[in-house]
C-alpha cells in the first residue's frame, strides 16, 4: 500500500505541475493579447515587414500612326539610410567630404558642399534612417548618382533607398485631352483612360518592405520579389494632324465669336472611326481648354439639323415628295395651337416646294408639312416610328463613360408633356435632346448610303509591341431607310450648299453636303425672358458624291452679333475639311514612280550639308556628278566646276554642333539628339544657329533661322 501511496503521490505532484503551467500559460497569453496588446503590437509595428503592392507601368495611348497621346514617365526620389547595417563610420568619414561635393555639384547647387556635409552629418546623429537626397530625378539622373560616393555602395552599405514612381503626360498637351481622359489615383478617371483602365493599368508586382517609421516602408532586396506587368498599349482611331486641324480651327471660331463652348467631331464615314473630336470651353482666365466632353455627354436641342430625320420620315413614308409646294407667307410668325412660330430670317417666299423650305431652314414651312401630314389625332406613333427607325433614339455606345441618353417623346404620351404642338415644333428639333455625336452619327449613315456605323475610338491592344487584339467596325443598322429615301435625302443635303443656307462657303476644290442649325438654348425660357441664347450648328460630309469624312460643329452662346448656323459653324466646317482636303493623299492624283521630276533650273545646287548617304541618292537620282572625298555620316556639299564635292562635316562630342546649311529634319536631329533645346523660324535650310558651333553643350535653348 505504501508503494501505491508513493505513486499516486508523485501523480498528484506531476498533474499539479502541469496545471500550475497551464494556468500560467493561459494567463501570459491573456496578459500578452489583453493587458499589453496595444504595446506589444505597437513595437511588432516598428519593426513590421510584409510584401507590398506595386504598381505597374501603366500602357500606353497611340494615335493611329502610332504617336504617343499618353504615356507614363517614370521617376525617382533617392533618400538615404544614414545607420544602414554596412554604413560604419569609417566608410562615413571617409567618404563624406566627396559625397557632399558631388551633391553640390550636381543635385542641389543651391547647397554648398560644407552645407551638404553638415546636413548628413547632423541627420546620423539623428538616426535619419529616411533623409530625403533629390526628387523627380530622370533615369539619367538616377544612374549618374548611383556613382557617388557611399551612395554606390547601395542599400545596405551605402544607405542608398531609391522609390520610383510615375506621372501621367500627354506629350501633344490639350489636344485630344478630354476624349485621351485623365488616370487619377485617388478620383474616378475618365475618358478612354477610364474605360480601358484594365488593359491599360497591368498587373501588380509584390516586393518585400520594411517599415522603418510610422508609414515610411522602404524595399528589401529579396529574390522572392513579384515584379509587376507593364500594362497594355491601345491604338486609337484618333489621326494627330486631323485632330490639330479641328482643334485649331474650333478655338478660332470660338476666340472670334466670343463663345461659351464648342465641339467638332470627325467621323471616317465608311468604317465608324472618330479621326477627330475636340472639346473646348472657355476658362476663368478667358482660355479655350477642354473642360468637358460636349460631344459625347451634352444633350441638348438640335434645332435645325433635326430637320432631315423629319423630312426623311415624311420621305419613307411617302407622305410628301420633295417637289411638293408649302404656303410660307414670307417668313411671317405662324401660330400652331395659340403657340406663334416664325422663321429665323426673311426670305421673301409666298410660296416654297418642300426642297426649298429645306434649303433655306424654314421653321413655318417643314413644321407646317409635319403637322399636316403626322396630325395630332393619328399621325404621332408613326412620326415617333420613323425617328426610332433611324436609330435616334438609342446611344451610339462609344467607348468613353458618360453618353446622355437621346430624348425622344413617346407619342401621346401625356407624362413627358406631349401636346398638340409636340409635332410641329419637334419636326424643327425643338421638344427633343441628342448629343452632337448622336446626331452627327444619323448624317454619317445617310453619307454611307443608310448603313448606321457604331462610332469607335480604339482600333487594337498590344502587348509590347504586339497586336492581343482587335476592334473591327460594326454595324448597328444595316439599312435606315429606303435607298430612295436616302438619295433624295442626299440631295437636300447637297441643295443646301448649292442653293441655300451653306452656299456662300461653296468651294471649288470638292463638294461638301450638310445643314445648317441654329437653335435657341432653353426655348421656352428664353421667349419668357426675352433675352434669347443661341447654339449654331452645321453637320456634312465631304466629298458629296464620294463621301469619306462626316464632320459636326457645335458652337454654343455666340456672341459679337453673330449666331446663325450659316455664318458661325460653316466656316469651322469648311476650315476643317480645307485643311484635310490639303493633307489627305486620297484626295489627289499620285504622281507616276517613272516620272523623274526637272529641276526648276539647270544651276547646280548650292553649298549645303546634310546626312551622306541621303544626299548622294538625291544627287544620283538627279543624274548630277559627285565626289566624296569622305566617309563620315556627315557631309558638307560644295559646287566645284561641273561636279558636286562631298567634304566630311564632323561634329564633335559635348559641344555644340554645327547645323550651318543642313535642311530641317537633319538640324532638329543632330540638335535635339545632344540635349539641346530646338526654336526655329523661317523655311528652308539653316542659315544661322544662335549658339556658336563648338560651344559646351548645356541643355540650352537654340534658336536657328532658315531661309
Amino acid at each position: 500500500m505504501s508503494v501505491k501511496k508513493e505513486v499516486l503521490t508523485r501523480l498528484y505532484i506531476v498533474f499539479a505541475c502541469f496545471a500550475i503551467l497551464g494556468a500560467v500559460i493561459v494567463w501570459k497569453v491573456f496578459q500578452i493579447a489583453i493587458i499589453e496588446g496595444e504595446e506589444w503590437r505597437s513595437q511588432g509595428e516598428q519593426s513590421y515587414v510584409k510584401y507590398k503592392e506595386v504598381e505597374a507601368e501603366r500602357g500606353n495611348i497611340l494615335a493611329d500612326d502610332g504617336s504617343l497621346l499618353a504615356s507614363s514617365l517614370p521617376y525617382f526620389e533617392v533618400r538615404m539610410d544614414l545607420r544602414a547595417g554596412g554604413l560604419d563610420d569609417n566608410l562615413f568619414n571617409a567618404e563624406i567630404d566627396s559625397l557632399s561635393w558631388y551633391l553640390s555639384k550636381y543635385v542641389d547647387r543651391s547647397r554648398s558642399a560644407q552645407s551638404w556635409k553638415s546636413h548628413l552629418v547632423q541627420n546620423r546623429q539623428r538616426d535619419n534612417r529616411y533623409m530625403l537626397i533629390a526628387k523627380q530625378l530622370s533615369l539619367q539622373e538616377l544612374n549618374r548618382l548611383k556613382t557617388f560616393p557611399i551612395l554606390r555602395y547601395g542599400q545596405h552599405k551605402g544607405g542608398l533607398i531609391v522609390q520610383v514612381q510615375s506621372r501621367r503626360v500627354k506629350p501633344f498637351k490639350d489636344l485630344a485631352h478630354r476624349t485621351i481622359g485623365l488616370y487619377r489615383e485617388n478620383a474616378p478617371s475618365i475618358g478612354l483612360e477610364a474605360t480601358f483602365d484594365g488593359v491599360l493599368k497591368g498587373e501588380k508586382g509584390k516586393q518585400l518592405m520594411q517599415k522603418i517609421r510610422p508609414d515610411i516602408w522602404v524595399p528589401i532586396d529579396d529574390l522572392s520579389s513579384v515584379n509587376p506587368k507593364q500594362g497594355k498599349d491601345i491604338v486609337t482611331t484618333l489621326n494627330v494632324t486631323i485632330q490639330d486641324i479641328a482643334h485649331q480651327s474650333l478655338t478660332d471660331a470660338l476666340r472670334q465669336h466670343n463663345a461659351a463652348f464648342g465641339t467638332a467631331i470627325v467621323m471616317e464615314v465608311k468604317t465608324g472611326q472618330i479621326k477627330a473630336m475636340v472639346n473646348l470651353g472657355k476658362s476663368s482666365n478667358g482660355r479655350f481648354v477642354e473642360d468637358y466632353n460636349y460631344a459625347v455627354g451634352m444633350s441638348a436641342e438640335p434645332g435645325s439639323t433635326f430637320k432631315l430625320a423629319t423630312l426623311m420620315a415624311m420621305l419613307e413614308d411617302g407622305l410628301v415628295t420633295v417637289e411638293d409646294s408649302i404656303e410660307l407667307n414670307y417668313g411671317r410668325p405662324k401660330s400652331f395651337y395659340g403657340q406663334s412660330m416664325r422663321d429665323a430670317e426673311p426670305h421673301g417666299y409666298v410660296k416654297a416646294t418642300v426642297k426649298e423650305s429645306f434649303q433655306t431652314s424654314s421653321n413655318v414651312g417643314i413644321a407646317t408639312v409635319a403637322d399636316k401630314v403626322y396630325s395630332p389625332d393619328k399621325g404621332g406613333r408613326k412620326y415617333i416610328e420613323r425617328l426610332h427607325q433611324f436609330g435616334l433614339n438609342e446611344k451610339t455606345g462609344i467607348e468613353i463613360e458618360g453618353e446622355a441618353k437621346p430624348y425622344i417623346k413617346d407619342a401621346y404620351n401625356q407624362d413627358q408633356m406631349w401636346s398638340r404642338t409636340t409635332i410641329p415644333w419637334m419636326a424643327i428639333g425643338y421638344e427633343a435632346k441628342l448629343t452632337p455625336l448622336q446626331i452627327l452619327n444619323f448624317y454619317n449613315a445617310v453619307a454611307n448610303g443608310g448603313e448606321l456605323m457604331k462610332p469607335y475610338l480604339v482600333t487594337e491592344v498590344r502587348e509590347v509591341g504586339r497586336t492581343v487584339k482587335k476592334f473591327k467596325p460594326t454595324v448597328l443598322k444595316k439599312q435606315i431607310a429606303k435607298a430612295s429615301t436616302i438619295e433624295s435625302a442626299r440631295h437636300l443635303l447637297e441643295g443646301v450648299v448649292d442653293q441655300g443656307t451653306a452656299k456662300r462657303y461653296k468651294t471649288d476644290k470638292y463638294t461638301f453636303a450638310g445643314k445648317t442649325g441654329t437653335s435657341v438654348i432653353d426655348y421656352y425660357t428664353s421667349e419668357r425672358k426675352g433675352k434669347k441664347k443661341y447654339q449654331a450648328s452645321f453637320a456634312g460630309y465631304f466629298p458629296a458624291d464620294q463621301p469619306k469624312y462626316s464632320v459636326i460643329v457645335v458652337i454654343n452662346d455666340p456672341g459679337n452679333g453673330s449666331f446663325y448656323g450659316s455664318s458661325v459653324a460653316v466656316p469651322v466646317f469648311r476650315a476643317i475639311a480645307d485643311h484635310i482636303y490639303n493633307v489627305d493623299p486620297a484626295f489627289h492624283k499620285t504622281i507616276e514612280k517613272t516620272t523623274q521630276p526637272q529641276l526648276a533650273v539647270n544651276d547646280l545646287p548650292v553649298s549645303g550639308a546634310g546626312y551622306t548617304k541621303e544626299l548622294e541618292e538625291v544627287f544620283n537620282f538627279f543624274g548630277l556628278r559627285i565626289r566624296k572625298e569622305s566617309d563620315g555620316q556627315w557631309a558638307s556639299v560644295q559646287v566645284r566646276d561641273s561636279l558636286l564635292l562631298l567634304t566630311e562635316r564632323s561634329l564633335a562630342e559635348h559641344t555644340v554642333p554645327d547645323v550651318r546649311g543642313m535642311g530641317l529634319r537633319d538640324a532638329l536631329y543632330v540638335l535635339e539628339n545632344n540635349g539641346l533645346d530646338v526654336r526655329v523660324n523661317g523655311t528652308g535650310k539653316v542659315r544661322s544657329q544662335s549658339v556658336l558651333p563648338g560651344g559646351k553643350l548645356a541643355g540650352q535653348t537654340i534658336f536657328i533661322e532658315l531661309n
